[in-house]
């Protein structure tokens, strides 16, 4: 009976990690600095760096339907990260304040990234964000009609 009490408690968790589509991957700040901080080690991968003046990550929604991606926040929850990890295209955060999708693009290292208003997608350029060099992507701690996010 205890065995299968186990295997059906792994099943489940396995179940649900495959529910929830985007996670941070941790909560001590490490895996952040090691994207976004000057010197990092991870500077040529797939990732874009989000700053905010005030905590911005206890907004962002998981579950499905919601965020899909995984990242890192700094200690402050002011930064965060999100990667693109093992050939992923395409990847969402859902925010009551925004709505950001990152497309892999054809160039190594490179993504193209889109902040909208949480409750519409904008058409309008898509600025591209090559690593290493990529600047940090500045997120309102409000919600806003219209985010604008200059070309590099």
């Amino acid at each position: 009976m205890k065995i299968q009490a186990v295997l059906i408690a792994s099943a489940l968790a396995i179940v649900s990690a495959d529910l929830v589509a985007g996670a941070w991957l941790d909560t001590n700040g490490q895996g952040w600095s090691r994207y976004c901080a000057n010197g990092g080690s991870k500077l040529s991968t797939q990732y874009a760096c989000f700053d905010a003046p005030g905590p911005v990550t206890d907004t962002i929604k998981f579950g499905p339907g919601k965020s899909d991606f995984d990242g890192y926040y700094s200690q402050d929850k002011k930064s965060f990260v999100v990667l693109l990890n093992n050939k992923q295209q395409r990847v969402t955060v859902k925010s009551n304040l925004w709505l950001i999708n990152i497309n892999a693009d054809g160039f190594k290292n490179c993504i193209d990234v889109r902040v909208n208003p949480p409750d519409q997608l904008v058409d309008g350029p898509v600025p591209q964000l090559c690593q290493p060099g990529a600047q940090h992507i500045e997120l309102p701690t409000t919600p806003v009609p219209l985010l604008s996010i200059p070309s590099h």
